[in-house]
């Protein structure tokens, strides 16, 4: 059964959910490693914010790699500092 909190993040526009992810992890990022953005999306909505959320990584010097879940290959896991 979900949440309260979860149903108010699922309703939550993605300036919203920036602001809330900044707000409950910091805005400092390790940037000495690559940061991976998995997505799945048959719409293209989570596409679309896993873009944007890889541009503001990007913007804050950190390196990213973005990838579809089912085009991701898990040994590249162990690659990254941050999932």
């Amino acid at each position: 059964m979900k949440t309260h909190e979860g149903h108010v993040k699922m309703s939550l526009n993605e300036e919203e959910m920036f602001e809330w992810l900044k707000k409950n992890f910091g805005e400092e990022l390790d940037t000495s490693g690559k940061a991976l953005v998995l997505y799945g999306s048959e719409t293209g909505n989570a596409e679309e914010m896993a873009n944007n959320l890889a541009h503001e990584l990007k913007r804050r010097a950190q390196k990213v790699k973005i990838s579809a879940m089912n085009d991701f290959d898990i040994n590249d896991v162990a690659n990254m500092n941050t999932v």
